[in-house]
C-alpha cells in the first residue's frame, strides 16, 4: 500500500530509479539518462512531519553528455557515493568512468568531497568504472564490470576508504582469478 506520493517534473527517458539507495531517514534516487545522459541524483529525506523531501538535487559542473552519473548510488550516514561510468578521461580513454563523493556539510547542503577513478594503469578505456558502488562507513567498494586489464571484460572492483585526514582514495584493487 502507497503512504504517500513525492512527485516532481519529469522528463521522458530520465531512467528515474534505475539506481537507489537508503540510509535512515535518507533515500537517493539516480537518474542516469537525465539532461542528454549527463546523469543527476535526488536525496530525499524524512521530514518531521512524516513526508518526504527533495533537500538535494545533485549534478556536479563537470559532467558532460554521456557520462552517465546516477547510474550507481550509495548512502552511508551523511556520506553519498556516485558512479559515472561514462565519464571519459585522457589517461585512461572514452567511458572509463568515475565516482563522485558528497558530504553533508553544517549547513544540510551535499557539497562535492571528491572526484576518484581508479589508480592510474588501473584500468583502461570501457571499463566502466563507477557501474556499481557501495558504501558502509568509511569503506567502499566500486566495480568496474568492463575492466580488460587481465582479458577483454573481465572486469574488476576497487576498494574506497575514507583516510584519517578525511579524504578519500582508492586503496586496493581485486582482479578475478585466473581459471584453472
Amino acid at each position: 500500500k502507497v503512504v504517500s506520493t513525492v512527485t516532481g517534473s519529469a522528463a521522458a527517458n530520465d531512467h528515474f530509479g534505475a539506481a537507489v539507495a537508503v540510509d535512515g531517514p535518507l533515500v537517493a534516487v539516480g537518474l542516469p539518462a537525465d539532461a542528454t545522459d549527463k546523469g543527476r541524483v535526488l536525496l530525499y529525506a524524512a521530514l518531521p512531519n512524516g513526508a518526504w523531501g527533495v533537500v538535494a538535487n545533485i549534478q556536479p559542473a563537470t559532467v558532460v553528455n554521456g557520462d552517465f552519473f546516477g547510474t550507481a548510488v550509495s548512502v552511508s550516514g551523511e556520506t553519498l557515493v556516485v558512479g559515472a561510468p561514462g565519464e571519459d578521461h585522457a589517461s585512461a580513454g572514452p567511458d572509463s568512468g568515475s565516482i563522485y563523493v558528497f558530504e553533508r556539510d553544517a549547513s544540510g547542503q551535499y557539497p562535492q568531497a571528491a572526484r576518484l577513478n581508479a589508480p592510474v594503469g588501473g584500468l583502461v578505456g570501457g571499463a566502466k568504472f563507477g557501474s556499481r558502488v557501495v558504501l558502509r562507513g568509511d569503506i567502499g567498494l566500486v566495480g568496474a564490470p568492463n575492466d580488460s586489464a587481465l582479458a577483454t571484460n573481465a572486469g574488476a572492483a576497487f576498494m574506497l576508504q575514507r583516510k584519517s585526514d578525511g579524504t578519500w582514495a582508492m586503496t586496493t584493487q581485486f582482479r578475478p582469478p585466473e581459471s584453472t
